[in-house]
């Protein structure tokens, strides 16, 4: 599987995610593996779905024209901007150009340290991203849990989430998987799109 590939596939089981805050046309392409979900009071089918990416500098150079060429369903990608209170993604800028170049929609992504200071994860966040290069909300990245508890970990998070909503007037989105969220979050931060 090409590493195209293999994005696209978590998108696709991630789709609805992105639906939630992204209002598009539905997409014509239909995967030949797909299954509508049906389940209790939600239900998801590919016209619900719109189709993107997530990058960074662990993908490489990517040849956008290719990319958009091979997989003309992808019409966004988030663009991993910064990981914590200092690093920076290397790649960055480039991927925001380049996709922007060939009509793909951006937007930028930080990944969370969850032991490191939330404001000076923000400030680090807002030094690297000119949100007006994005037309999709900005969005945190957390993956692990706190050596100091959920309790604390909730608190950096609402924390972050809400210096962004207040700089750019956007409600960021919250980005994780399934069993971290379940085990961490679940029934916190329900006003912020999953």
């Amino acid at each position: 599987m090409k590493p195209f590939e293999k994005i696209l596939f978590v998108f696709l089981l991630l789709g609805i995610v992105v639906a939630v805050f992204y209002n598009s046309p539905s997409v014509k392409y239909i995967p030949p593996t797909f299954v509508p979900v049906n389940k209790g009071n939600f239900h998801c089918d590919v016209s619900d779905t719109v189709f993107g990416i997530d990058v960074s500098h662990h993908q490489g150079i990517i040849d956008w024209i290719t990319l958009k060429n091979e997989h003309p369903e992808i019409e966004f990608a988030y663009i991993r901007c910064a990981v914590g209170p200092k690093k920076k993604d290397r790649m960055y800028r480039r991927n925001v150009t380049e996709a922007r170049k060939v009509g793909i929609k951006t937007g930028a992504y930080f990944y969370y340290y969850s032991n490191r200071n939330s404001t000076e994860q923000f400030n680090h966040f807002r030094s690297m991203v000119d949100m007006s290069k994005h037309e999709l909300a900005p969005v945190l990245d957390i993956e692990k849990p706190s050596k100091y508890g959920d309790e604390n970990l909730r608190a950096g998070l609402a924390n972050w989430l809400a210096l962004v909503e207040e700089e750019y007037g956007v409600q960021p989105v919250l980005y994780t998987n399934l069993g971290y969220y379940n085990q961490h979050l679940k029934g916190y931060f329900n006003s912020y799109p999953k």
